[in-house]
């Protein structure tokens, strides 16, 4: 039987807004009473088009914004109640991959400070030398050269860049990692490497992933479980192929349908058989 490492309930993130300079203040239901759970070394996606709340949620579930109601649980204990101290070390457990590789690395630091900062904030290591061999280690597992150690983001591409901020995501070995669009900014083909990248590494290192997209046919290629959302809300959850297979919501049906199809619509000539 698969160990439950995380588990969602019920979790909401609500704003209070005015409507226009002297209207009322109205209510948005960014995020709606969701809830889910992650097992270990699975991947769940987590899906639906711009606005409905999945990187809300996923802000939640880190605290970087305050949740407004809901339990997060960690191996059974409530990240939503814990205080300061108590965060920063759960936070060790649980990391995040950025959809713009370029704006989520600060370009004053070189590759080596960037992925080797979470070790630093956490006091991991007892020697500058234990430091750069473990920075160094890292880099090698996600395909860069350690001749990179030095060098500035400015110098490296779209997918190189990726690369450093999934280093530094993995460097402290969490257990969970969150990938916000991780692809998205890349070309296709760049794309299928970090995705081979990411299943390499969790077999690897054991990570289990929440994957938020918005595109299903990457979607297809890295998830165990998808929960659908729409409007703050988890429309539909399944099994992958549950999922692809199968839709029962309305709105899944309308995601599957959008996802492009080789051939779909060539015409037939005389060459074609």
């Amino acid at each position: 039987m698969s160990e439950k490492i995380l588990e969602v309930k019920n979790l909401k993130k609500h704003y209070k807004v005015r409507n226009g300079f002297f209207g009322k203040k109205e209510i948005i239901k960014a995020v709606d009473g969701i809830s889910f759970s992650l097992e270990k070394g699975q991947t769940l996606a987590i899906v639906g088009e711009s606005g409905c709340g999945k990187s809300t949620a996923m802000k939640s579930l880190l605290r970087i914004i305050e949740p407004t109601e809901g339990e997060i649980l960690l191996h059974g204990k409530d990240i939503a109640k814990l205080n300061q101290n108590e965060l920063k070390q759960s936070r060790k457990a649980i990391k995040m991959i950025f959809q713009d590789p370029y704006s989520a690395l600060n370009p004053r630091m070189t590759v080596q400070n960037i992925i080797g900062e979470p070790l630093d904030i956490a006091k991991a290591y007892k020697t500058q030398e234990e430091r750069r061999q473990r920075i160094l280690e890292t880099m090698n597992l996600v395909g860069l050269d350690s001749s990179y150690a030095e060098r500035y983001p400015h110098e490296f591409s779209g997918g190189q860049r990726q690369r450093i901020g999934i280093a530094r995501a993995i460097i402290l070995k969490p257990e969970i990692i969150i990938c916000d669009e991780p692809v998205s900014a890349l070309d296709v083909s760049v794309q299928a490497k970090i995705i081979n990248l990411l299943k390499d590494l969790q077999k690897q290192l054991g990570i289990s992933y929440i994957f938020i997209s918005h595109d299903l046919s990457v979607v297809k290629h890295i998830s165990d479980k998808i929960e659908v959302m729409y409007k703050g809300k988890i429309v539909e959850e399944g099994t992958k192929n549950e999922i692809f297979a199968n839709p029962k919501n309305e709105y899944t049906k309308l995601l599957l349908s959008s996802v492009p199809k080789i051939g779909k619509g060539k015409r037939k000539g005389k060459d074609d058989n």
